[in-house]
């Protein structure tokens, strides 16, 4: 089975010619699938309660179920997620983020907190997919993080396709939130798919 890329965020994406409902890839990925690609998978938004470690689990179990076993990395402090996902036979790497007092006095803090996100990267070396579940107080650190590490040219050295996904619920905060991350995410991964 392929599935196209962009099925990760939107089936497919409507063309122009509504009376007929045809639907088409976008000209840039049409040859792409999934298969071909090794993913980068961020789950993230700064509103708490908004279902991103269930989204993340869910992911890496329906990647586990392809048998493409991806690297889990949970930065948050409760990790909600570790069990779920250790349960399912997936390896999880844990990331402690310290408070934000801590993360300005120490300019490296940022660096060292995601220490564990660069240990799935070497581990996976490009051949298996990662899935980041970063908690609600780590967002904006992780964009911190993000820009500071050159992530963005780095995992597209090593072959992978940054997928950022900010779920939000209908209430105005974790909208606002999910907007104001959005921008964000498209700042540090021009080229990412981001929903």
């Amino acid at each position: 089975v392929v599935i196209p890329f962009r099925a990760l965020s939107r089936l497919m994406i409507r063309s122009g010619d509504t009376s007929q409902r045809r639907y088409t890839m976008p000209k840039a990925i049409e040859k792409t699938t999934v298969a071909a690609l090794q993913l980068f998978i961020i789950v993230l938004t700064p509103k708490g309660g908004v279902g991103k470690s269930l989204l993340a689990c869910l992911l890496a179990a329906f990647l586990a179920r392809l048998n493409r076993m991806p690297n889990f990395v949970s930065v948050d402090a409760r990790h909600p997620s570790r069990r779920l996902i250790e349960r399912l036979g997936i390896p999880v790497i844990s990331a402690d983020l310290p408070s934000g007092d801590k993360m300005s006095a120490d300019r490296y803090a940022v660096m060292r907190a995601f220490a564990p996100v660069e240990e799935a990267l070497a581990a996976s070396a490009g051949r298996a997919d990662i899935v980041l579940d970063i908690g609600s107080p780590g967002s904006r650190t992780a964009f911190e993080y993000i820009i500071r590490s050159e992530l963005a040219d780095r995992l597209r050295e090593a072959g992978y396709q940054p997928v950022v996904l900010v779920p939000a619920t209908a209430q105005f905060e974790a909208l606002a939130l999910a907007a104001e991350t959005l921008k964000l995410a498209r700042d540090c991964f021009g080229d990412a798919v981001i929903t």
